[in-house]
C-alpha cells in the first residue's frame, strides 16, 4: 500500500548503501583497486555520473536499482579521482557546509520531513515544495546539531584540530 513501511523500504535507498559498501571492500582489495581505478578515477566519470544521476533523477530508469548503482558509482569517482572536473564544485564552501555537517543532515532528514508533512500537508505530495523546504531545514538542523552538539566530542578525539568551524 501507498505510504507503508514496505513503500518506503523498497524505494529508499538501501540499494545505494550497498553499492557503496561493495565498492569500498572492492577498492580496499589491491586487484580490484587496480580494475577499478583506471574506470572510475578516470576525468571525465565523476561527470558523467552526475550527468547520468541527473537524466535519471528527471526520467528514472526501469529498474531503479540502475540509477542507485550510478549514484554509488558517482560518488566512488568523486572519491578516488582528484582530477575530476568538479573540484571547483566540491571546493565550494556551501558545499564543504553541506560535507561538514553530512551526518545530522542524515539523522534529521526522515524526521523532517514527517514533521513538515504533518504539519503542512499540501505539501505532502509535492517534492518540488516539499524537497527545498526540507533540505533548507535539515541543514538548519544539522548546522545548530554540529556546532552545540557533534563539535564538542569531535574537538576530544585524540589529535583532533578544533572542530568548532
Amino acid at each position: 500500500p501507498r505510504h507503508s513501511r514496505v513503500e518506503v523500504i523498497v524505494t529508499s535507498f538501501m540499494a545505494s548503501i550497498g553499492f557503496g559498501a561493495l565498492l569500498a571492500v572492492a577498492l580496499d582489495d589491491p586487484r580490484g583497486f587496480r580494475i577499478l581505478k583506471p574506470i572510475l578515477a578516470n576525468r571525465y566519470s565523476a561527470p558523467l555520473l552526475l550527468a547520468l544521476v541527473v537524466i535519471w533523477l528527471i526520467r528514472p530508469p526501469q529498474l531503479f536499482v540502475l540509477f542507485e548503482a550510478a549514484l554509488a558509482l558517482f560518488v566512488a569517482a568523486c572519491t578516488i579521482g582528484a582530477d575530476f572536473g568538479l573540484v571547483r564544485a566540491f571546493a565550494l564552501r556551501p558545499l564543504c557546509h553541506v560535507g561538514r555537517v553530512s551526518y545530522g543532515m542524515y539523522l534529521f532528514h526522515v524526521p523532517v520531513i514527517g514533521a513538515l508533512r504533518h504539519t503542512i500537508p499540501f505539501i505532502a505530495q509535492r517534492a518540488a515544495l516539499l524537497f527545498p523546504i526540507a533540505l533548507i531545514v535539515t541543514i538548519g538542523l544539522a548546522t545548530l546539531s554540529h556546532r552545540y552538539f557533534e563539535a564538542y566530542f569531535l574537538a576530544m578525539r585524540p589529535g583532533s584540530r578544533k572542530a568548532l568551524n
